[in-house]
């Protein structure tokens, strides 16, 4: 106690520094004080003690350096989620854009494949478009498939009518030779489609 008495502020009537700190051997006490005269003209204060919290204590030695850890690890964090971030979304987000402009382009015979860290909605994404292209492809095949039996059916139309003009136009020959021509006024019909 009576190195508290040591460090406690001086006697004033004013009482213009009420609060404050003392420092005594390490241990930091706040105090109110009230300084006054009694009737007999001795000096009186009033002060009341109260010890600072340990985490007051280490605050002031090691505040600074605390703070300066959890920045750098904040930073650290923040690297690490970018990092993430980047392999997980954005980077199989790009593979899928470069995929799919070459699918634009029509070629539709490369699968869609991406990332092995896509997950989540990037996968399914990168999922719904492989079954797009596979749709379009099958497409693409039987459309293909169509126009082949198209010109097939256009080759074997042709192919009969060029058929039914020789015949007709054997037909004609012979029958001018009989002297029956009205009947080979078909004829003219028949080379409109050869």
């Amino acid at each position: 106690m009576k190195s508290l008495l040591v460090h406690a502020p001086e006697f004033d009537t004013n009482n213009i520094y009420t609060q404050g700190t003392i420092d005594n051997k390490g241990n930091l006490f706040r105090y109110l004080k009230f300084d006054f005269y009694f009737p007999d003209q001795e000096k009186g204060s009033v002060m009341i003690l109260n010890q600072e919290n340990s985490f007051s204590e280490f605050m002031q030695k090691w505040g600074i350096l605390l703070i300066s850890v959890i920045l750098l690890l904040a930073i650290l964090l923040l690297i690490l989620f970018n990092r993430s971030l980047n392999r997980a979304v954005i980077q199989p987000l790009r593979e899928l854009n470069a995929k799919v402009s070459v699918m634009k382009s029509g070629d539709l015979n490369e699968p869609l494949m991406i990332s092995s860290y896509a997950k989540g909605e990037v996968d399914d994404l990168a999922n719904e478009f492989e079954s797009l292209r596979q749709a379009l492809n099958e497409a693409n095949q039987e459309k293909a498939k169509y126009e082949e039996n198209r010109k097939e059916l256009m080759t074997s139309i042709s192919h009969d009518f060029k058929n039914a003009y020789h015949i007709h136009y054997w037909l004609c020959g012979r029958a001018s030779r009989w002297g029956r021509q009205n009947s080979c006024q078909a004829k003219s019909i028949f080379r409109d489609y050869s």
